[in-house]
């Protein structure tokens, strides 16, 4: 199948086809920040779970050539909300739930779900 990137699609169809993915963000002052992405919101912004923050490309570089790598440079955030205005550029580094985990998701939030208390 084509790559979801090699058609045309506008900012809230590539924001969807982002969901479920661990991301690795770079911000206009040199930070990068990887983690999961789970939602944005009207004006872009983008919440991100699990998060790492590195203070330069440098650093990320570093510790993907060595995984023990450890800086002052590194730490990590957890939950994180990035302005939308602030990002320069995103890409993937890969999924973290599985196609069927979000088939499932899907198909669930569409269903009514009762339960006895």
């Amino acid at each position: 199948s084509p790559h979801p990137l090699s058609k045309k699609m506008n900012s809230e169809e590539f924001l969807k086809s982002l969901l479920a993915k661990r991301l690795r963000i770079k911000i206009k002052d040199g930070r990068v920040i990887d983690g999961n992405f789970m939602c944005t919101d009207d004006t872009c912004n983008l919440v991100i779970s699990n998060c790492e923050e590195f203070l330069t490309q440098t650093d990320v570089d570093e510790t993907e050539r060595n995984p023990k790598f450890n800086t002052a440079n590194i730490r990590t955030l957890g939950l994180a909300i990035v302005p939308g205005q602030e990002i320069v550029s995103i890409s993937v580094i890969k999924e973290f739930l599985s196609k069927e985990t979000l088939e499932y998701i899907s198909a669930e939030k569409n269903a009514v779900i009762q339960k006895d208390w």
